[in-house]
């Protein structure tokens, strides 16, 4: 006999945390998280293959109602595996990344990409002889020591593109 479901509420509760001590009054999610800086909580949504719902979401519709098509909920306590509803709003990407900047908690200035990445295997100027070259690519790979894929990204100009295109520039002068 099969077993009986869990309704997602009753699923829920269970793994919400709402310790009277937290700092700033969070409830704090128990249960499984997305990612491995375990930003948000998750639950399944029935059996295997059901697919799953962030629970800050569920939180929000429990208390509030569907959301809107096209807008997120946002963690007014930046606290990613908050569900407390009062800590939790509408509001859509813009308006996300924004209080992201405001708070402090964007990556900012971007990532550092080509030769200026301290793991970088290649330099600005390799990148531009990879460019030039009518070898294939898994011959360069193999002369220059990185993946294929690497070769391909910086022929495609994804990767050491910013420099690629002042060298570029200053040859046409």
């Amino acid at each position: 006999m099969p077993r009986k479901l869990k309704s997602l509420e009753e699923k829920f509760w269970p793994k919400v945390n709402k310790d009277p001590n937290h700092p700033k009054g969070c409830w704090e999610w128990t249960g499984a998280t997305t990612g491995a800086g375990k930003n948000h909580g998750v639950m399944g949504l029935g059996r295997r293959g059901a697919g799953s719902i962030r629970a800050h979401r569920f939180s929000y519709e429990l208390h509030y109602g569907p959301i809107p098509e096209g807008l997120l909920v946002c963690h007014k306590c930046d606290n990613g595996i908050c569900v407390n509803p009062e800590h939790l709003e509408l509001g859509n990407h813009q308006k996300n990344i924004q209080d992201a900047i405001d708070r402090k908690r964007f990556v900012y200035p971007p990532l550092k990409r080509g030769a200026n990445n301290g793991r970088a295997k290649l330099s600005w100027e390799q990148a531009q002889e990879i460019r030039l070259s009518n070898l294939s690519s898994r011959k360069l790979a193999k002369i220059y020591g990185v993946s294929h894929s690497s070769i391909l990204n910086i022929k495609r100009g994804v990767g050491y593109k910013n420099e690629w295109r002042e060298d570029k520039n200053e040859d046409t002068r």
